[in-house]
């Protein structure tokens, strides 16, 4: 691993057990084994150093995103398409810095041009995404297609409820809240 990842990788434990405000470049420089001088040979401040967070873990997201929708079939459309956000809850669930610092980007993109823009991106991908997930539904006749548009909006909607529950550490079924939703989000095959 380079140091540059090492440092991002210090970044996103510090940054999510501390928040940014809280969160000091010379403990990620000691927890990578190098200087802060060095750190600054990589990134020129701590707002650079977290828009590069996010940008990799952005990236990472987009990257982890479903690539052989197409092959979905008639029979296993509603199984496929509930195990894709299942996969992004139980992210979540299993690690909960992720939902820590992201619900952090979130909040300093209020404000933050630069991280703005990533949540901007990322929401943009994600809705593309889901939406491409909902347009094989119609090619299945799993979804209708005049509402295909308003149900990838659903999808998304819903998948950022269940997301800000997991992140507020609220207790819910989680994964039977899902299930059901895309049981009534389908059309019977």
């Amino acid at each position: 691993m380079s140091t540059y990842e090492k440092i991002l990788e210090a970044a996103f434990a510090h940054f999510a057990e501390q928040g940014y405000e809280k969160a000091a470049l010379s403990q990620i420089a000691l927890d990578v084994g190098i200087s802060k001088a060095a750190l600054y040979h990589h990134f020129s401040s701590k707002e650079a150093l977290f828009e590069a967070l996010y940008t990799h873990l952005v990236d990472a997201i987009i990257s982890d995103f479903e690539t052989d929708i197409e092959s979905w079939s008639q029979e296993a459309y509603s199984q496929k398409l509930a195990e894709a956000g299942f996969k992004d809850l139980l992210a979540l669930q299993t690690n909960p810095q992720l939902g820590r610092i992201l619900n952090q980007f979130y909040l300093l993109s209020l404000r933050v041009v630069k991280i703005k823009d990533q949540t901007k991106r990322l929401e943009t991908e994600t809705m593309d995404y889901h939406k491409r997930m909902i347009d094989r539904g119609v090619v299945l006749e799993r979804i209708q297609s005049e509402d295909a548009y308003q149900v990838a909006a659903l999808y998304t909607a819903t998948l950022n409820g269940l997301t800000l529950d997991l992140i507020h550490s609220r207790t819910l079924e989680t994964e039977l809240i899902w299930n059901y939703f895309i049981q009534r989000l389908c059309l019977n095959p």
